[in-house]
């Protein structure tokens, strides 16, 4: 007689429309109504979820044959969208904000108000101006972000599919341009001595010795440096708590700890008096970077960005022996193949000479 199944692995198969979650996200499927491959429901709250449901069991995912669905002005579409909650950082809410309400403006200069009149010749006319003033990558941000507010509000009946953006293929980019060369570490200790104000020198330091963006920079506390011996320092870099709309979060919601030697924290500690002293205040991107810039030409020095420190802190260190893999756990990222590409060449390094020596046999 063969043996009885585990209960543990019996799987119940469900054929008719039912609820299933990925993550935290509830999605519909089944039935003659529901896509086989499911349909998001944008809720994480079930009883939303199973509101939603029947809501898609009594008119289908686009509406009913017999009866098509309301359209609603795109307006008010876009405004829903804008509105519903996607879990989208407040950064990316308000890029996607801006970007929607660009193009919103230009359909209404051209006179269209509902997304049934967005046709193909629409969208290469609004592709034709758009490319006289910014880059490819840019259409291409502006283009995506329209797609995926327009599919959200068809999946919800607002309005009908529109095929012209749907369909609609993203522009061919040019290749981005070759690694930039960054100042060498000599380079860099002759901009510090000459940087004028002493907060932008404590900054760029920290942001030399530890390889942080400069908004991880600007979020750290007393907290964030943890002595761990006579000469070993964490660093630890970690996103705030609370909601991911409200709260800042470091760049792909890692948290990470940086091994820092004792010369290392210094810095750190020196650019934390200045930042959260008595009239200290966090440094913001736009004011380092006029102070560098400003520096960078007294010295006649080309000139040198932010993300420029984190480039030489990765390029330091790899030449100094860190390992790839360890180097992209410290600058927090998931794939070494985006820590090779801050892997630059010093300026310095155009004066190096081959030292491969060939021999004559004869």
């Amino acid at each position: 007689m063969p043996p009885a199944r585990s209960r543990a692995r019996a799987r119940t198969c469900q054929r008719g429309p039912h609820l299933y979650r990925r993550g935290a996200t509830w999605y519909a499927r089944g039935g003659s109504t529901l896509p086989k491959d499911g349909v998001s429901l944008h809720t994480s709250e079930r009883a939303v979820a199973e509101q939603r449901l029947a809501e898609l069991l009594v008119r289908g995912p686009a509406g009913t044959v017999d009866e098509a669905p309301r359209e609603v002005p795109l307006i008010e579409a876009v405004e829903r969208f804008l509105a519903a909650p996607h879990g989208y950082t407040a950064r990316t809410h308000r890029d996607l904000t801006n970007r929607l309400a660009a193009f919103g403006e230009w359909l209404v200069g051209e006179g269209i108000s509902s997304a049934s009149d967005i046709t193909p010749t629409l969208i290469d006319r609004w592709l034709t101006q758009r490319s006289a003033t910014v880059s490819r990558r840019t259409i291409n941000r502006d283009l995506r972000a329209v797609r995926v507010c327009l599919r959200w509000c068809a999946s919800r009946a607002l309005i009908p599919r529109v095929s012209a953006v749907e369909d609609r293929k993203d522009l061919r980019e040019p290749s981005r341009p070759q690694r930039r060369d960054v100042p060498s570490p000599a380079e860099w200790v002759r901009i510090l001595a000459a940087l004028p104000h002493r907060r932008a020198r404590a900054a760029i330091e920290a942001l030399l010795v530890t390889g942080l963006r400069i908004e991880e920079l600007r979020h750290l506390h007393v907290g964030s440096l943890r002595a761990e011996g006579d000469d070993r320092w964490t660093l630890r870099v970690e996103p705030e708590a609370g909601a991911a709309a409200n709260a800042w979060t470091t760049k792909g919601y890692r948290t990470r700890e940086i091994p820092l030697a004792r010369a290392a924290a210094e810095a750190v500690q020196r650019y934390l008096g200045v930042a959260l002293g008595p009239r200290g205040r966090p440094v913001t991107e736009s004011w380092l970077l006029r102070k560098l810039h400003a520096t960078c030409a007294a010295l006649s020095l080309p000139r040198a960005g932010v993300h420029d420190t984190r480039r030489s802190f990765a390029t330091e260190a790899f030449r100094g022996g860190v390992p790839l893999s360890v180097l992209a756990r410290w600058l927090g990222h998931a794939d070494v193949r985006t820590t090779e590409g801050y892997l630059v060449a010093y300026r310095g390094d155009r004066q190096i000479v081959s030292p491969v020596r060939v021999t004559s046999s004869a």
